[in-house]
């Protein structure tokens, strides 16, 4: 793993790394998930399995670098990082209830193996109307689940942001873009999907 401060312009992994003795990544994730390791994950149990790659200078794990094996047939499910900062306390049996926490992080597993799968999938789903349009552009993205994080952007057809959206609402004003096309870009937590939609005058 690799852990950045783009807004600080930090290398978090270099700092973890240099004191790798003071962190720990903890784990946790849906049962059945994975075939290696089986479980799901030391976030509850530190004991519990998990593959890390990495150590300490005192040979305790840290987790940068880890090792993970799908089911061969995996169903959904969240995945769950903790980074945990315990100066002076780190141990063989220390658990997320000591020291601080640095990052916690859950992210949604998808049982599609394929990204062009998951985007083909996605523009599918992805709806703009009217279009051509000359005032609003409404936009609908069949199955999203609420509570998702979505990101929508206008492009011009060069790749220029022309517009940055960040709330869920279905409606998008266009009115004082130039007449052209464009291109209506949806990030969502599993992937991102395009399509074009004209501007009329």
């Amino acid at each position: 793993m690799t852990l950045t401060n783009s807004i600080e312009g930090e290398d978090i992994t270099t700092e973890i790394m240099e004191e790798d003795d003071e962190h720990l990544f903890f784990f946790a994730f849906a049962e059945g998930v994975f075939s290696d390791p089986t479980g799901d994950g030391n976030i509850d149990n530190r004991a519990d399995a998990v593959n890390y790659k990495d150590v300490d200078e005192n040979g305790f794990p840290v987790g940068l670098s880890t090792n993970w094996t799908t089911q061969a047939s995996m169903g959904g499910g969240e995945f769950r990082v903790v980074l945990k900062h315990q100066p002076g306390i780190k141990s063989a049996t220390s658990t997320t209830d000591d020291g601080g926490t640095d990052v916690d992080l859950t992210f949604t597993l998808n049982t599609v193996t394929n990204v062009n799968d998951l985007r083909d999938a996605l523009r599918q789903q992805l709806t703009l109307a009217p279009n051509p349009t000359q005032h609003q552009l409404n936009w609908t993205l069949d199955g999203q689940p609420g509570g998702d994080q979505l990101e929508v952007r206008i492009l011009s057809i060069t790749g220029q942001v022309m517009q940055l959206h960040t709330s869920q609402s279905p409606i998008i004003d266009v009115s004082r873009l130039p007449a052209g096309t464009y291109i209506f870009q949806l990030q969502t937590d599993q992937a991102i999907v395009s399509k074009r939609f004209i501007k009329a005058n």
